[in-house]
């Protein structure tokens, strides 16, 4: 029974705000790197890095659909704000229009620690747009050109795997350049702790009793 309340505790472990991020390589300056958008709401998240030129995200929208989208970036004073440009494309004469911009300072945005990654980060407001069927573009820069980010559309966050969460942490943390021990700041990777722990104090116990008992 020991062995299956341990058990109990790993699968119940608190991956609610797990997601899984992709990271998007750009090969070539300008290059649109294509997404498809999923159901309305769910959250769809890219771990990129500015290097002299802004990213282009292009997507297709089938229906009217409202547009949610976010972008985080490491926690650092002298950080330059990522912004964000969403146009749409005229599909007969390619012609460029601005919908909407996110240029707000860095000091305006909120600094949060985000407990699942243990990472702390700078994140801009949700925006969200009302879109047509069409075809969008929405740019991603800094003032250099220079910084990691992390864009997000949706806020219904979808559950990873139990083990893929590991990796998740990792691939975030890694992508924002944190060194190796912050690893250990994720209260997910904590609450996997206190677990073994517990397990521990168990067998403990229950060997100490088992003593006692084949001692009387």
């Amino acid at each position: 029974m020991k062995y299956l309340f341990v058990l109990s505790l790993f699968l119940i472990a608190p991956a609610a705000s797990a997601f899984n991020p992709t990271t998007v390589v750009v090969d070539q300056p300008f290059e649109e790197i294509l997404i498809p958008m999923g159901s309305e709401g769910q959250m769809q998240s890219y771990l990129g890095t500015l290097e002299t030129y802004p990213h282009l995200y292009e997507f297709i929208l089938e229906e009217p659909t409202t547009l949610e989208v976010r972008v985080r970036q490491r926690a650092e004073e002298v950080a330059g704000p990522v912004n964000l440009i969403l146009l749409e494309v005229n599909p007969d004469t390619e012609r460029i229009s601005e919908i909407i911009r996110l240029n707000t300072p860095v000091i305006e945005r909120n600094r949060d620690f985000v407990g699942s990654l243990g990472i702390t980060v700078f994140e801009s407001e949700w925006v969200a747009v009302e879109l047509d069927a069409g075809i969008y573009r929405l740019e991603v820069s800094t003032p250099l050109n220079q910084s990691p980010y992390e864009l997000d559309f949706g806020r219904e966050s979808v559950a990873n795997n139990y083990f893929g969460t590991f990796g998740t942490i990792w691939q975030v943390q890694r992508h924002f350049d944190y060194w190796w021990p912050r690893y250990l700041l994720s209260t997910y990777i904590l609450y996997q702790i206190g677990i073994i722990i517990i397990a521990f104090g168990i067998r403990h116990t229950w060997r100490q009793r088992k003593q006692i008992t084949d001692a009387a």
